[in-house]
């Protein structure tokens, strides 16, 4: 049996906005998460965007940054290919 988490390590729940769209360069995705945690938390988000047949097209991670909206209970990131 494998573990989902590292030991020590709990569930972190995100919200997460995914839009995909045509562009003069091709087909592009655009993705913005947040999460509820005061600016002293530290976290790192990563990204992964796969074509139709699951093989993988583009990766990021991003460290999350304090929300510009609720600075003292979110943090946030967004990626783009």
């Amino acid at each position: 049996m494998f573990h989902a988490l590292p030991p020590g390590a709990s569930r972190l729940p995100v919200h997460a906005a995914v839009a995909r769209f045509e562009s003069d360069r091709g087909p592009r995705v655009l993705v913005l998460l947040e999460c509820d945690a005061p600016p002293a938390d530290r976290f790192t988000a990563s990204c992964v965007v796969l074509d139709s047949s699951r093989r993988e097209v583009d990766r990021g991670a991003r460290e999350l940054s304090p929300s510009a909206c609720e600075a003292g209970a979110r943090q946030v990131a967004d990626f783009a290919s």
